[in-house]
């Protein structure tokens, strides 16, 4: 079953594999700030799609 946002739009789930190193780094940088994996990851392809459309 698929989980519903307070805004009523469903919450989709992606799975990527990566590298020991990668996931380590990028729990640390999460713990730093204080904030999720989800949210940094969110964070990032939001800045990726907002560059992409002033490309």
């Amino acid at each position: 079953m698929t989980k519903r946002l307070k805004n009523g739009h469903p919450r989709e789930r992606l799975s990527v594999d990566l590298p020991t190193g990668t996931l380590t780094a990028l729990k640390v940088h999460a713990a730093q700030r204080e904030m999720t994996i989800r949210e940094i990851v969110t964070t990032l392809v939001q800045k990726a799609i907002q560059q992409g459309k002033h490309a």
